[in-house]
């Protein structure tokens, strides 16, 4: 017989691997009907894990006379990297306890854990967290337990050990108070109690609960429960009371002047009013009441005001006088200009004209008075007429317009040329000047200083015409046959030489000229 090689295998990250046939490999033999058997070192067989480290297998033939020849095969398993695989551990069940001092004796009551490995039964369970004497306290402790195989690898698990105590905290509420206002009331804190316990230091917390608005029909009771709780939630109570009265009414101020003046036809602005109270301060009063800005009237405003737990001041009133010191707004209509009838001798005429138009913002009719009124007889020349406004409440306005009466002149008669003619003519001689005004209007149509002349410039941009007719005589105005008038104009001769304009000025207003040239 010839066994196979000596073989060596890693089980990787493990402590045995298991090999095939083909791994392990197969022996040869020589002889007549021959039986091959191989027997493991360990008396496994071969299809069973091969541990760790080395294995012999040891093969033996058989042939069939009962003759027997062996050889030896070793099988080496080394592991990278060693035993990895952590073994199991299971702990006690957590413990709990009661007691009425601040600690326990526990010993037998922790229990015992246990633990496997993949590879040994050989594991060491270590215990920590235990407190000297097995006398834990109030509170949870943390037992420790730790399972290590021979590889070093480890298993932890944790035994949580509650001791509680039946003995109540104390705690003492702040006493009782009585307030005026609700902001004088400290915010509710924890701090405000005293608290106590045998065994560690409790938790104080805070509640309240509250009825009532703070008014003396309805005072604000305000009761606060402070609890205090120990690590083993033994609690205990403490209640304080704060009651809150406010019986003092906020006072109201008027803000300006009360009276209060408003112009009609403006806008009415509220003055307001400042409620003052104790506990809320300053604050804006409630108006009621409306004013018409429009009508002139008196009216009043009333303010309230209340405070917060609901106590009403008393009602301050202002008087608000709406006047109308304001005049109307009048526009005149246009100036009118007429003229005197044709071929007639009136010097005045009826005249009819557009009415003035008035407004005014502030309610009521407004009337408006003429001092000449339309329709009435004006005589000729400018005549002013005034328009006044009057509003219900006696403010006025006024305005003017003129109603101009006209004569009716149609221009200058041969032979003087009318504008803008330059007439030449001898120096002192006399000017016959002829003109129609459609009707007799008498002598009087001059008013004093009329006609007058002025000096002007010979350009000779003008056209020029000679006057061939010439009267001698002095100025004077006549009135003749034919509808026309006479104005004999004496000329100096000093104007010898110069351009002069005659200026006819008539008691309508009208003024006409004549331009001259003197030789």
């Amino acid at each position: 017989i010839s066994c196979p090689s000596n073989k060596t295998f890693n089980a990787s990250g493990g402590c045995e691997i298991t090999l095939s046939t083909g791994d392990i490999g197969t022996p040869t033999a020589t002889g007549s009907n021959i039986t091959v058997v191989g027997t493991r070192s360990d008396s496994l067989a071969l299809s069973d894990p091969f541990p760790a480290g080395e294995t012999r297998i040891t093969w033996t033939a058989t042939d069939d006379a009962d003759r027997v020849a062996s050889c030896i095969q070793i099988i080496n398993v080394t592991a990278t990297g060693g035993d990895t695989q952590a073994p199991t551990l299971t702990i006690p069940a957590d413990v709990t306890a009661s007691t009425a001092t601040c600690s326990a004796l526990l010993d037998d009551e922790l229990g015992v854990a246990v633990a496997d490995d993949n590879c040994t039964n050989s594991v060491s369970i270590t215990r920590t967290g235990v407190p000297v004497g097995f006398i834990f306290p109030v509170g949870t402790t943390n037992v420790t337990y730790t399972a290590t195989d021979a590889a070093g690898n480890s298993t932890v698990g944790v035994q949580h050990v509650t001791v509680t105590e039946s003995v109540a905290p104390t705690i003492s509420a702040p006493a009782n108070a009585s307030y005026t206002c609700a902001s004088e009331v400290p915010a509710a804190s924890p701090s405000q109690a005293i608290a106590a316990d045998n065994c560690s230091t409790p938790t104080v917390t805070v509640s309240e609960t509250s009825s009532g608005t703070g008014s003396a029909g309805s005072p604000l009771v305000i009761v606060r429960t402070f609890t205090a709780t120990d690590s083993s939630n033994n609690s205990a109570n403490a209640v304080q009371t704060i009651t809150v009265v406010d019986a003092s009414a906020p006072v109201i101020t008027l803000t300006g002047p009360n009276p209060q003046y408003v112009e009609c036809h403006t806008s009415y602005t509220e003055l307001g009013a400042t409620a003052n109270d104790n506990c809320s301060g300053s604050s804006a009063a409630t108006p009621s009441g409306a004013v018409d800005a429009d009508t002139v009237g008196t009216y009043t405003i009333t303010y309230n005001a209340s405070d917060a737990v609901g106590n009403a001041a008393t009602p301050v009133t202002r008087t608000v006088i709406v006047r109308d010191t304001t005049a109307p707004v009048i526009s005149c209509p246009s100036n009118v200009a007429v003229y005197l009838p044709l071929n007639s001798s009136a010097t005045s005429m009826a005249v009819t004209y557009p009415a003035a138009t008035a407004t005014d913002s502030c309610a009521g009719p407004v009337s408006i008075a003429y001092s000449h009124a339309s329709g009435s007889i004006f005589p000729v020349g400018p005549t002013t007429v005034t328009a006044t406004a009057t509003d219900p409440h006696g403010n006025t306005a006024s305005c003017t317009f003129t109603i101009t009466v006209l004569y009716n002149f149609t221009g200058f008669f041969a032979p003087v040329d009318n504008l803008p003619t330059l007439n030449v003519v001898n120096a002192g001689r006399t000017i016959p000047l002829k003109f129609s005004l459609s009707g007799n209007k008498g002598l009087n149509i001059f008013p004093t200083g009329s006609p007058y002349t002025v000096s002007i410039n010979c350009d000779g941009s003008l056209p020029s015409n000679d006057v061939q007719e010439t009267n001698s005589g002095n100025s004077e105005l006549t009135y003749q046959s034919g509808d026309k008038y006479h104005y004999n104009w004496r000329t100096e001769s000093s104007w010898a030489g110069t351009c002069r304009q005659l200026i006819l000025k008539f008691n309508d207003g009208s003024e006409q000229k004549a331009n001259f040239k003197f030789r």
